[in-house]
């Protein structure tokens, strides 16, 4: 891992729906080992200030280690309080440090991580409503965001996070491959932070956040909805804003970055809602006094 002979400090800074929960639950498992193996101090996620990282440093006698951190919130709070990356830059010291940030096609990426929102309970309730976030927007923009980590890193490498591309499929065992660990022996752990079926998902929140009974839903969704299906929920039209929306973001990742940009884009292109309760949903969390039973159709692949 050492380049040069100099120690170095691998940082996954996102973003979020990238496997970060489970390479967190594997590393939290092994750090023991990984230090063993590979002189190797894992940082734990949530410690995103200078003083909290010197401190795991100097209590594990690490000073002369390389480090490995992965934390998405470095990512989706760069341009706020909630990060200090110049007091985790400095706590670093002399070491290496290469941020790598893997990214998602556009629509995929939104979707999961409205859902992610709906199964927490902290998101919008409203896709439209999250898509037109700020918070959202800003954390697409990588030619914004990107140079804060490239003015404070001496290197930053860009992943597409396709499980086809992924070394064995997996993205722990990329992520430990990108950072040159030895696993050997290593205890695995299984997917972690796993999102519902969408229509689960909505379902629940339908549940708890408006004391829907579940006989009204039944009614007027059950007879041909599998709970479990791993649907799209996105319509055409916003499959379409979020293509236009981002699509300089992402040609600039190809510009500088050298993402295939029209692989991408293809695989956002393919969405299938037909099998969505979205419609029934949006209709209640608007206000609506009934449901819409007959869903209208609308072109599930754009």
């Amino acid at each position: 891992m050492n380049i040069r002979n100099k120690n170095k400090a691998i940082v996954h800074i996102g973003t979020m729906k990238v496997g970060t929960t489970s390479i967190q639950a594997y590393a939290n498992r092994n750090k023991d080992r990984i230090l063993q193996q590979n002189s190797c101090i894992w940082i734990p996620n949530g410690n995103r200030s200078g003083i909290s990282v010197t401190t795991v440093i100097e209590k594990n006698n690490a000073s002369d280690c390389d480090v490995l951190m992965c934390d998405e919130g470095l990512w989706h709070f760069a341009d706020t309080k909630k990060v200090d990356l110049d007091g985790i830059r400095a706590a670093l010291g002399s070491r290496y440090c290469q941020a790598v940030l893997y990214i998602r096609e556009p629509v995929g990426f939104l979707q999961s991580w409205y859902l992610q929102g709906l199964k927490s309970g902290t998101g919008q309730p409203s896709f439209a409503k999250f898509l037109a976030s700020p918070f959202v927007r800003r954390s697409l923009d990588f030619e914004e965001r990107l140079p804060i980590f490239r003015k404070l890193f001496d290197e930053v490498t860009i992943r597409c996070f396709d499980k086809n591309t992924l070394v064995n499929h997996d993205a722990v065992a990329d992520f430990m491959a990108f950072a040159g660990l030895d696993v050997t022996g290593n205890k695995p752990v299984g997917e972690k932070n796993v999102t519902t079926g969408p229509n689960r998902l909505m379902r629940e929140h339908l549940r708890s956040k408006y004391g829907v009974s579940d006989k009204e839903i039944y009614t007027n969704c059950g007879a041909y909805v599998d709970w479990d299906d791993t649907c799209d929920i996105v319509y055409h039209e916003e499959v379409q804003e979020i293509l236009s929306t981002y699509e300089a973001s992402y040609r600039y990742l190809e510009q500088y970055y050298g993402l295939n940009f029209e692989d991408f884009y293809q695989t956002s292109k393919r969405r299938d809602n037909s099998q969505s309760i979205r419609e029934c949903f949006d209709l209640y969390i608007r206000g609506a006094n009934t449901w819409n039973e007959d869903q209208k159709s609308r072109d599930p692949s754009p």
